[in-house]
């Protein structure tokens, strides 16, 4: 499954890192296009900036796979915080679009 879900993941990073929703959102399957729109970006991105500061670098930390998703976590290091969890949900089925997005930190649950 990381054959596919690797550069993938790579390209919602890169996106994010770079502020560039057409490279973040490339392999969104069309209702996550609707959920995660430019103007959910540009909040994320808000938010992540104040929250999290830079980025560092991330790694892969768990492939959960079921018959009709894959699940990718990765571990994120942020300039201020260590423990950025970003989960994306494949779809199984070429081309094996993003259905689905999460961040979970820390930092991130502080009202």
């Amino acid at each position: 499954a990381l054959e596919y879900a690797a550069p993938k993941a790579e390209k919602v990073i890169a996106g994010l890192v770079t502020g560039d929703y057409e490279q973040f959102s490339t392999d969104f399957s069309e209702t996550m296009k609707q959920g995660m729109n430019q103007a959910a970006f540009d909040q994320l991105l808000d938010m992540f900036e104040t929250r999290l500061g830079s980025y560092q670098s991330h790694e892969v930390s768990v492939v959960l796979r079921d018959e009709k998703f894959t699940t990718v976590a990765y571990m994120m290091i942020f300039e201020k915080d260590d423990a950025v969890v970003m989960r994306v949900v494949f779809d199984n089925q070429e081309p094996h679009l993003i259905t689905g997005l999460w961040f979970d930190s820390p930092e991130l649950r502080k009202q």
